[in-house]
């Protein structure tokens, strides 16, 4: 997904994760990220903890494990 500003970040995951539900008929039950603050907001980690999804983030300042 292209995005316009880091703001879109807990809108786009959340539709993601509803477009693979749907097409898939499976649960997201892991997402990998950066440590970025639209990763690991309010918003999203409370999205997270409603669905089930556990959040696994990379270590900071290790660009290759992103």
């Amino acid at each position: 997904y292209l995005l316009k500003d880091r703001s879109e970040v807990p809108n786009v995951i959340e539709t993601f994760i509803a477009l693979v539900e749907t097409q898939f008929g499976t649960s997201v039950k892991s997402f990998q990220s950066d440590n970025a603050g639209e990763y690991t907001c309010q918003s999203v980690d409370s999205f997270f903890r409603k669905k089930g999804v556990v959040h696994e983030t990379s270590c900071s300042y290790t660009p290759p494990q992103n």
